[in-house]
């Protein structure tokens, strides 16, 4: 019987640490939620019911099982599934046209525009995507324009946009002053075809834009981004 205990006891030692990893690899931050309330059920049922629990071994068995969900449920819970980041979400768009540009709306959504004003695409960003993008794009912002996106875009947080409005932004939204800016963009230096094939991998420079701007023209860059309301891009 002695030996029976102990192999017993050797089998939920070497089976808790499965379960811990299994569960912590299967599981992400939203599945703590699902799994937290079970615990509490399991626990109460197995070590309270006269009818499951009939000795001390199976009692200790049960609060062995019980504590090995908790530690899996507190380990997914400190390990959040990473988000992609904006510049990643903005690739999926798979930009083929110069002319089409991205725009920040107010409301945290990231859309791919066409030179006439159609959305094309779109990626609702959550608030530390839009905090990351304001700052990656901020070289050319005047100390005004950042003071202003930032008092924009506090709190916003585009996953709660839902339904027509993502492919069909309301006016307040709509990038109506950069679609209306009929001037030439400022700080903008023409760069030579040529340059351009030679170091694709070049970066490229903060250069300001305009609607039916090619930034492809200035090495490293692809299309326009723009934030908010305002009436220039900058290339990205």
């Amino acid at each position: 019987m002695t030996l029976g205990l102990r192999m017993e006891d050797a089998a939920l030692d070497i089976a808790f640490p499965v379960i811990i990893n299994t569960l912590t690899v299967l599981l992400d931050y939203t599945s703590f939620i699902i799994l937290i309330a079970p615990i509490f059920f399991f626990n109460s049922f197995l070590l309270q019911s006269p009818v499951i629990i009939v000795g001390t071994r199976m009692r200790l068995s049960a609060q062995k099982m019980s504590a090995a969900l908790v530690v899996t449920a507190a380990t997914c819970a400190a390990t959040p599934t990473e988000e992609p980041s904006w510049r990643d979400l903005m690739r999926s768009f798979e930009i083929v046209n110069p002319t089409d540009f991205i725009h920040l709306g107010d409301d945290g959504v990231l859309r791919h525009f066409n030179e006439s004003g159609t959305v094309l695409n779109y990626a609702p960003l959550s608030p530390q995507q839009i905090t990351q993008m304001l700052s990656d794009t901020s070289s050319l912002d005047t100390e005004a324009e950042k003071e202003h996106l930032s008092q924009v875009f506090r709190g916003v947080d585009g996953r709660t946009v839902k339904g027509p409005a993502l492919l069909n932004p309301p006016a307040e939204i709509y990038p109506t002053n950069f679609l209306n800016n009929t001037g030439k963009a400022s700080e903008i230096s023409e760069v030579p075809r040529s340059d351009h094939d030679l170091d694709p991998r070049q970066h490229c420079p903060s250069r300001r834009c305009v609607p039916k701007e090619d930034c492809s023209r200035y090495p490293g860059c692809t299309h326009c981004n723009v934030k908010d309301n305002l009436h220039e891009g900058t290339c990205e």
